[in-house]
């Protein structure tokens, strides 16, 4: 691989993990946001309503969602360093 397509690549990978980890922290966030809600709407005495359900729901699919969502950034990070190793060796002209 030429160093202009390990660059671009490096490039990709970078930004679709960093894309992924964006993700992460945002489904983190929102969790710990409906969390609060769902405290709010129990201490409301509201904890069987419709809004309370739908919170619950959409908590549980975040939560659902996260170790996948991990398990990607994790493979781009290996790919990353893949891609590192492919660079250095190309680097050594070849040689290790």
């Amino acid at each position: 691989m030429a160093f202009e397509n390990i660059r671009s690549e490096f490039r990709r990978l970078g930004e679709e993990h960093s894309r992924i980890l964006m993700e992460i922290k945002q489904a983190e966030v929102d969790i710990i946001n409906i969390s609060e809600r769902m405290d709010d709407l129990r201490k409301q005495g509201a904890d069987g309503t419709d809004a309370w359900i739908k919170a619950r729901d959409r908590r549980r699919r975040l939560r659902d969602e996260l170790p996948e969502k991990e398990h990607k950034a994790r493979m781009i990070a290996i790919d990353i360093e893949t891609l590192k190793l492919s660079y250095k060796f190309l680097g050594d002209g070849g040689t290790s």
